[in-house]
């Protein structure tokens, strides 16, 4: 094993390391106790549920609240208030970026916003599982959703999927460091043939690592990213020589 692989073995046990230790912090939000939703029915009149929200406005501190547009009909207010809930998180979420951000990357945090917000909002959307608790609020016959997920569950599930993820990442990256090493060897795999696998490679890595809530993650998204250029290139190449080939 030569010198370069050995650093990349390196970055990659010291990449893991800090992601264990950044994204694991949902120790730092208080456990829940969904014992209080047990007091409340899943449809209730308003009076009812705000005497309810008063007397636990404490416990609900604890929890990302998801407040659908108030309605007379109740179709589609659900995923309202889930849109609405994944919102909070992302808000969340990017608050805690800009905390624990580097000065160079507050400087790009403007393309940050517009590139990647709405994009992180969606995954947040796609990624919420297991909610504590759906509550329809019924105004005379104007009908509201509230949905609740607790903030500890939330993260905790977010470290869990963080680090799979990154494990599929670091898989990627051997797989690619030995893709490398094939093409310098013809007799192993045609060198277009070790393209397009790379290709696929980095492509996997980019959507895994597009819009993650993990700076870390996220900063793997530009590698991906050039690389892929520079494939685009090698292919265009390749394009080119056979038009070529063909025209000659």
């Amino acid at each position: 094993m030569n010198i370069i692989k050995l650093k990349i073995l390196l970055f990659l046990y010291l990449f893991i390391s800090f992601l264990n230790a950044q994204d694991c912090n949902y120790y730092d939000y208080n456990s829940c106790n969904n014992e209080f939703f047990f007091e409340i029915s899943d449809e209730v009149d308003k009076k009812t549920f705000e005497k309810w929200r008063k007397k636990n406005k404490g416990e609900l501190k604890n929890y990302f609240t998801g407040k659908s547009k108030i309605k007379v009909s109740k179709d589609r207010l659900y995923e309202e208030a889930r849109s609405s809930l994944a919102s909070q998180i992302s808000v969340d979420i990017r608050s805690t970026i800009r905390k624990t951000s580097s000065e160079s990357y507050n400087k790009s945090e403007g393309t940050f916003n517009t590139k990647i917000s709405s994009d992180m909002e969606q995954t947040v959307n796609a990624r919420i599982s297991n909610l504590d608790k759906e509550i329809i609020v019924d105004d005379k016959g104007f009908y509201t959703v509230y949905v609740y997920k607790c903030k500890r569950s939330y993260y905790q599930d977010q470290c869990e999927y963080n680090q799979r993820l990154l494990n599929e990442i670091s898989i990627l990256e051997r797989k690619i460091i030995k893709a490398n090493d094939v093409n310098q060897d013809a007799r192993l795999r045609d060198y277009n043939e070790t393209l397009r696998y790379k290709f696929e490679l980095l492509i996997k890595g980019y959507l895994y690592t597009y819009s993650s809530s993990n700076n870390s993650i996220r900063d793997k998204n530009d590698d991906f990213y050039n690389n892929i250029k520079e494939i685009m290139g090698n292919l265009k190449k390749i394009l080119e020589t056979k038009n070529e080939s063909i025209n000659v």
